[in-house]
């Protein structure tokens, strides 16, 4: 006997199967916040990320990001100033004008160590990364009572910010030369790549000077004895040559705090 068809009143829950979905799903877009493309972007590096990569470290289409942000650039100011906010330094009572600078200088570092590429940012846009203003006064007024000028005051911390920053800057770009994606770019560029054995070397770094050498053997001589800072080691250097650095501003403001108070 033959199956009797059944009408749509006769259909039972059990009976129904949802219809095969042809192409592309729709529906809800998945949500997502301005806070959530700042956060991707700063784990893909202020100075590399494409939009497109971060639609794809969220789960969303390119076109989405735009929605949010009209281009890159306005992304970075948004990394940026999210970075500021989160920059938390704070004059306690009682303390010095040498301990508050040095206080400023280890802030600004950890937070360039924190997010890749923001040192770049800071040196090129120094303005748009300043303390609160209240702490940035007080700043200000302990290098006036200790002796200094309120503009030469605003010039050392300033000073002591550019300082921080472009001695970050520079580890960061040392370590970018020895990395693979940066052997690529170079490769991409056209310059020649290191083991290519078409190319003699013909340099050498010492402690003092880059000299050239014109005999492969004596080059080779040259870099088994040689002593090189490993990538890896650059960070720790760069950090002792900071507190170097900072020692010598400290004498510096020192002696141009008590000739002006000799003076007055």
């Amino acid at each position: 006997m033959a199956a009797r068809h059944k009408k749509p009143n006769d259909m039972t829950a059990g009976d129904f199967r949802p219809p095969v979905r042809i192409g592309r799903k729709t529906g809800p877009k998945p949500t997502f916040t301005e806070a959530d493309v700042i956060v991707a972007a700063l784990r893909l590096g202020i100075g590399e990320f494409t939009l497109t990569q971060i639609a794809q470290k969220i789960g969303v289409a390119t076109s989405a990001v735009y929605r949010i942000f009209d281009s890159r650039d306005d992304l970075v100011r948004a990394c940026v100033d999210y970075c500021a906010r989160r920059l938390q330094w704070q004059i306690m009572p009682g303390t010095t004008w040498e301990q508050a600078l040095r206080s400023w200088a280890e802030r600004v570092w950890e937070v360039c160590e924190t997010y890749k590429g923001m040192d770049a940012q800071l040196f090129l846009h120094p303005g748009v990364f300043l303390p609160t203003q209240h702490s940035l006064t007080r700043m200000i007024d302990l290098l006036v009572r200790a002796g200094l000028d309120r503009r030469v005051a605003t010039l050392v911390f300033d000073f002591v910010t550019e300082t921080v920053v472009a001695t970050h800057l520079g580890v960061s770009t040392t370590q970018s030369l020895f990395n693979a994606d940066a052997a690529e770019r170079r490769k991409q560029a056209g310059f020649l790549d290191a083991d290519d054995p078409t190319v003699i070397p013909r340099g050498r770094i010492t402690n003092d000077t880059y000299e050239l050498i014109d005999d492969p053997e004596e080059y080779a001589a040259a870099i088994k004895d040689a002593q090189f800072h490993t990538p890896d080691q650059q960070p720790r250097l760069a950090r002792e040559a900071l507190d170097v650095k900072l020692d010598l501003i400290m004498v510096a403001v020192r002696k141009v705090a008590a000739e002006s108070t000799d003076a007055t």
